[in-house]
């Protein structure tokens, strides 16, 4: 059969072109002819640069480099389209950017199926075909004729912007550019500790000592909560001190990535105004108001490069990360936490970056905190969906005890304090979906929608009674800084009483999610 030439170049070419077919019908529900186009004309470059010399070895070493990195991207590709229903795009690069080998690894755990490994193999068995019959001699030398024509046709194409701007190295080379930029404008945010756009600010308070704590949970959503009436006693801690707590029920993240929810929860930012983030953060405001400022982080502050989280916390007077594995329980953070309670200063603002329920969930709580075995409540039947939800719940268990246990050891210090939880996002874990994920691409409510609950110390109870504690206005955390610095008693120009949830001014906004989708009206019916 091998001594047949024509049969081998058939076989040669149906498996060197096999990832484009393969790519052709997964994404046949949301066909996109440039993409497409542009993988083609990647190929024909493969081809080409593998026929630039005259020396056979050199060719064919050239052309099974090309199709190995050709497959490599089309897995990328469909696997990307698979899991999240989207195309690859210069952001899907930003969030690899700021994710470190850990975080890859936990990814990589959590959404590893039997289609992506059947995706790779199909691929991986046309780059064996492909080079097989090369090294079998399959490959002749192009003529001239083929080479001007396939050059003629790669100029022509790549000269089109659409097109040139839909292949892959552009892309990623884009991302690449546009993350470097958006890290150094970042950095130059962070210089100036005191700097930021917040002119005349002020800060008024009748006590002499003030802590005011602000604990930002990971992929945790509100409807896997007892506080949030979930069927599943995850709080019972916090349940125990509800009567202190103020339980804000319609508070929805503006993301449902860390990177891009953080970026506005702690800048300036606004889904109207995303380029404010390089024109101040939370912390410059807190410490032009005379706080001490610390970070306290359970997550690994760096990805390919600092994380997005990490330049901003620069800003702190004090940066303390405890995260030494993939593993690293929250519970490392409460002994620095005591220290910091303990140290002269009296105006304290600490920042409490968790782990919170971050996946694997599994990897979120000890052993003593396996609560949760039997069946649970899902529309989806089946062993997977059961443990994962049941790992997610004993997760959600442990970040209780976490937060109960911060919230007692500020109340020991008798100040004049607060407790501000909320989530950076959310996550759907087989509730309205088959799968546990957050992903903006399918933006289902349980990735938004998040909790934001409130503890107040006596003190603060007493001395502030400007505030309207309405639980159901409806709020995203985008618009924290102005939330923050009116229930700190922080004043400045440029604050706005619209923007806080405590504030008799306040006006609700459209929420606005994914591209200009008003969160309210696409989840009306879920309400």
């Amino acid at each position: 059969m091998f001594n047949n030439k024509i049969f081998q170049k058939i076989l040669y070419k149906i498996s060197f072109w096999f990832p484009i077919l393969l790519s052709i019908i997964i994404h046949s529900n949301d066909f996109y002819f440039y993409r497409f186009y542009g993988n083609f004309i990647l190929a024909i470059i493969i081809i080409l640069f593998s026929n630039l010399f005259n020396y056979k070895k050199l060719n064919i070493f050239l052309e099974i480099i090309g199709a190995c990195l050709f497959n490599f991207i089309i897995f990328i590709q469909i696997s990307h389209f698979y899991l999240f229903n989207d195309h690859l795009k210069s952001s899907t690069f930003f969030i690899i950017f700021d994710s470190n080998s850990n975080e890859i690894s936990e990814f990589l755990s959590m959404y590893i199926d039997f289609n992506i490994i059947l995706i790779f193999v199909l691929l991986l068995l046309a780059l064996l075909t492909s080079t097989f019959f090369l090294l079998y001699n399959t490959k002749h030398h192009m003529k001239y004729k083929s080479k001007l024509i396939c050059s003629l046709i790669v100029f022509i194409s790549l000269s089109f912007y659409k097109i040139r701007s839909e292949t892959f190295p552009h892309i990623f080379y884009r991302a690449v550019v546009e993350y470097k930029k958006d890290k150094r404008k970042l950095n130059e945010v962070t210089l100036n500790k005191l700097g930021g756009d917040f002119s005349e600010v002020k800060h008024s308070s009748k006590s002499k000592k003030e802590i005011y704590v602000l604990i930002i949970g990971e992929s945790t959503t509100r409807s896997h909560m007892q506080l949030y009436d979930y069927y599943r006693d995850t709080n019972p801690k916090l349940n125990k001190i509800k009567d202190e707590l103020i339980i804000f029920k319609d508070v929805i993240s503006p993301h449902t990535h860390t990177i891009t929810s953080l970026e506005k929860v702690l800048t300036l930012a606004t889904h109207n105004s995303p380029s404010r983030k390089y024109d101040g953060t939370l912390i410059q405001l807190f410490n032009k108001a005379g706080f001490k400022t610390y970070w306290l982080s359970n997550q690994k502050p760096m990805g390919i490069d600092e994380t997005t989280a990490t330049i901003i916390s620069n800003n702190c007077d004090e940066q303390i990360f405890v995260n030494i594995s993939n593993k690293s329980s929250d519970e490392n953070i409460l002994k620095p936490f005591q220290s910091i309670l303990k140290q002269s200063n009296d105006k304290k603002f600490i920042i409490i970056h968790l782990m919170g329920t971050h996946g694997p969930y599994s990897d979120r709580y000890p052993v003593s905190f396996q609560k949760f075995k039997s069946k649970p409540v899902t529309n989806f039947n089946h062993e997977k969906a059961y443990k994962t939800i049941n790992e997610y719940d004993n997760a959600n268990l442990y970040n209780d005890f976490i937060i109960r246990h911060i919230i007692n050891q500020l109340k020991k210090t008798n100040s004049k304090s607060y407790a501000l939880f909320f989530s950076d996002h959310g996550e759907d874990v087989y509730e309205t979906i088959d799968i546990a994920c957050h992903t903006e691409t399918k933006g289902t409510k349980p990735m938004y929608d998040i909790p934001f609950i409130l503890w107040q110390s006596e003190k603060f109870k007493i001395e502030e009674n400007k505030f309207i504690y309405d639980t159901s206005r409806k709020y995203s955390s985008e618009d924290l800084l102005h939330t923050l610095s009116d229930l700190s008693n922080i004043s400045f120009n440029e604050f706005e009483p619209s923007k806080s949830i405590l504030n008799k001014k306040f006006v609700p906004k459209k929420r606005i999610i994914l591209n200009n989708i008003d969160y309210d009206i696409l989840f009306k019916e879920e309400k």
